[in-house]
């Protein structure tokens, strides 16, 4: 007599939403003329959580957004109908005003609500959000996303918690006039520029006169260099802004002095940056064709796309002396830890940076890049030109932002600090040592 063991799997059909909870084995013999047949029948069994029900309450301040989200999540409603979700959206400053009234009365907060790793911190340590590090890792696949974002909402960054969920990311990238270039016969920018590339061929570029009507700059840094180029440019050579652990300030160091001396030489030495304040009360230097190229972040690109007297695009930020860095970090949503739906308001979180409907809300503003890899491929958004938007792709790989609490505080400190180096009226090494006492005492209030 033969012995032969088969082992059947069982798929009992049910919908399933959380791990297995039990193994039923059984065995079953039987015997078939000369053969002794044991079959092992595995039963997968579970228990399914209801499905998400309930109200739910969202806010905005990207006014300009309404009607789009609106659609998306009436969207959610056709799909989900036990899910009702009521969207607010209010300009700036009446939305973080209105946010904080709630949260601080514990009553009339939104449960799903918009934010960035710049502004979350303060909601992070007064326990306001709820922990998503379950949610996320039972319903999230974390390669159908852009991991560098999401892992911006560790709180702290590197093996926090995570209380945020990007909905799109925004990267320092470099703007071209494409005329001004062709008219003075420079190649475009590409992937291999380094930073000598940059001001070799913004000194060809270059027409300055004393004139903001008249004069043409090589390079332009709105906001003064501070996040957006300064600090990726800083740790592209070798340097640091913040310690590892982002609890102290490490910008007093050689290799960031000698790129702040390297950034203060194209104010005040090659003059192909127009010094801070010229185009004060004339708008954007690069908008009004003032300046051959500009550093600035990807989400100005709403704006560029109103631009109809030259043709421009957008490549890569350039290698440092040692590396490439951007700036780099996500928008995205939280839910309020005073939530009574949370099963629901993660269904409208999930819904918000998954769904094909998502699709609208990022082609108003190609700039900021869809989380969700698959949209963010979608012909539908990397067809739209200008600019290329294949250059937010490749820029992925080397966004980086030292996002900590106070972020933006001890980053306006700096810049307020640095403006007299570029003004010349004060040296590098001066400006290191007082930014660094800056940061630190803004640092440790917070800690």
């Amino acid at each position: 007599i033969v012995e032969k063991r088969v082992v059947e799997t069982v798929e009992v059909v049910k919908e399933v939403a959380v791990p297995v909870e039990r193994i039923v084995t059984r065995i079953v013999e039987k015997t078939v003329i000369q053969e002794r047949v044991v079959t092992v029948i595995v039963e997968a069994e579970a228990t399914a959580p209801r499905k998400p029900t309930g109200e739910v309450l969202y806010w905005n301040h990207m006014t300009d957004r309404k009607i789009v989200e609106q659609e998306i999540l009436r969207q959610l409603e056709r799909r989900s109908p036990d899910i009702k979700v009521t969207g607010e959206w209010m300009p700036w400053q009446r939305y973080w005003q209105k946010l904080n009234g709630a949260l601080t009365a514990g009553v009339g907060a939104p449960d799903v609500w918009n934010t960035a790793p710049t502004a979350y911190y303060p909601y992070v340590s007064d326990r306001r959000l709820l922990d998503l590090g379950e949610l996320i890792k039972r319903e999230l696949d974390a390669d159908a996303y852009w991991r560098r974002s999401m892992d911006q909402w560790r709180a702290p960054q590197g093996n926090g918690a995570m209380f945020g969920v990007s909905r799109s990311y925004g990267v320092s990238v470099l703007y071209f006039n494409k005329n001004l270039f062709e008219k003075a016969g420079v190649e475009f920018p590409h992937d291999a520029w380094t930073a000598v590339d940059l001001l070799e061929n913004a000194q060809r570029l270059n027409k300055p006169t004393d004139d903001p009507r008249t004069a043409v700059f090589g390079l332009d840094i709105p906001g003064r260099g501070n996040r957006t180029y300064l600090d990726p440019l800083i740790y592209a050579d070798g340097g640091r802004v913040l310690n590892e652990s982002l609890t102290e300030a490490a910008i007093n160091s050689e290799a960031a002095i000698d790129t702040m001396r390297w950034l203060q030489d194209l104010y005040r030495v090659h003059q192909v940056s127009p010094p801070p304040g010229f185009f004060e009360g004339l708008g954007d230097s690069f908008q009004a064709g003032r300046s051959a190229m500009a550093v600035n972040g990807s989400w100005r690109v709403g704006d560029y796309r109103s631009i109809r007297a030259f043709d421009w695009d957008i490549a890569v930020l350039p290698k440092g002396r040692q590396s490439r860095v951007t700036y780099g970090g996500p928008d995205g949503l939280v839910i309020s830890r005073q939530t009574i739906n949370p099963e629901a308001a993660w269904a409208a979180l999930a819904h918000m940076i998954d769904d094909d409907s998502v699709i609208a809300f990022h082609l108003d503003n190609p700039g900021m890049v869809p989380i969700n890899k698959e949209l963010a491929g979608d012909q539908r958004y990397v067809s739209i030109a200008p600019p290329d938007l294949t250059v937010l792709l490749r820029s992925e790989p080397f966004m980086s932002a030292d996002f900590s609490p106070n972020y933006n505080e001890w980053q306006a400190a700096k810049v307020s600090i640095l403006d007299a180096v570029w003004l010349g009226r004060k040296s590098p090494e001066d400006a290191a040592l007082e930014v660094e006492d800056a940061i630190n005492e803004i640092l440790q209030r917070s800690n």
